[in-house]
């Protein structure tokens, strides 16, 4: 009884961090709107730091909790979970031309924090220089994207999704209660999603990081699957390419940092040897073929499936 009580709040642990998510988002871009905010800064900004905000909570509140596997692993979990199912689902079903001067510099930048990411687990630990280190980048990825603002004249089409989810006629009021209760969704799904995930690798016996990087990494990483769904179903080119990789980059370097911030977060040797590297092989298989291609094929899509299964494969067999 107790093992199936866990699994089911789990579960409700999961459509409260998605409807939270979902509100937040929704009343986060809308109140930015009526307050003037240019909807291409909102797609450039908002989007990214709204959809990681589940990653941002369950890994900083599991750091205060004590556990720090389930921070990193949530992290780089969600990383993989991006690319090797959300992104390839997105790529198969809508693959096209990609923005080539965005994709290149941020997709860069999102392999270059992973492989600082790999210098600083040399010592098997992110300590909290490293975390301040990790803010630097995001920094660096918030003025790209405000020189990217200034070349862009036309609607971007990171903004999309949350163009289309806003309500038109939404009062302000409405909004900002929204935001507070989408807030505190976010943090009470993310409090089920920690002690419910520990108990359930307890129960099955496996790592709390094994849990982290498969259950919660695809619970914490819905927004991005809900946005990419709806690229698909409006058939919006390159749409979720621009989301996912921006919320990769804010994953690595807000939510680590933030993490690394509380308390040095101790690694792994299966971080090291087999997270890390797949999250790294996932995105260069990503980016450098969009670069030297100018675009992503539907077999580009199948082949970041098939890593991520293979992922998943291996996980089982370590630890079932």
């Amino acid at each position: 009884m107790d093992s199936i009580l866990a699994f089911a709040l789990f579960a409700v642990g999961l459509v409260v961090i998605i409807k939270g998510g979902d509100w937040f988002v929704e009343s986060a871009v809308s109140i930015a709107k009526k307050t003037g905010i240019p909807s291409i800064v909102i797609g450039a900004t908002i989007v990214s730091f709204a959809t990681t905000l589940p990653e941002l909570l369950v890994s900083s509140l599991a750091m205060v909790d004590g556990f720090p596997d389930v921070a990193l692993g949530n992290i780089i979990g969600s990383c993989i979970c991006n690319i090797g199912l959300i992104l390839a689902l997105g790529i198969f079903f809508l693959p096209g031309k990609i923005k080539f001067k965005s994709f290149v510099i941020k997709g860069l930048l999102m392999i270059s924090v992973t492989l600082f990411i790999f210098r600083f687990v040399a010592d098997r630990k992110i300590d909290s220089l490293e975390g301040n280190y990790l803010f630097l980048c995001m920094i660096i990825y918030m003025i790209a994207n405000l020189l990217e603002i200034r070349r862009i004249k036309q609607r971007s089409s990171q903004n999309f999704s949350l163009t289309e989810l806003v309500p038109k006629r939404e009062r302000m009021s409405m909004s900002i209660l929204k935001f507070i209760l989408g807030a505190g969704l976010v943090v009470v799904g993310a409090e089920l999603l920690i002690h419910y995930g520990v108990e359930i690798a307890d129960i099955i016996g496996v790592p709390k990081a094994v849990v982290s990087l498969t259950m919660i990494a695809l619970g914490t990483s819905l927004p991005e699957l809900v946005t990419t769904i709806t690229a698909i179903l409006k058939k919006y080119e390159g749409i979720s390419v621009g989301n996912i990789i921006g919320a990769n980059i804010i994953n690595l370097t807000m939510a680590l940092g933030v993490s690394a911030k509380i308390d040095d977060i101790a690694i792994k040797r299966q971080t090291v040897a087999l997270d890390l590297p797949v999250a790294l092989i996932l995105m260069i298989l990503l980016v450098v073929p969009g670069i030297l291609k100018g675009r992503l094929t539907r077999g580009h899509g199948i082949l970041l499936m098939v890593i991520y299964l293979c992922y998943l494969g291996i996980l089982g067999i370590m630890f079932l």
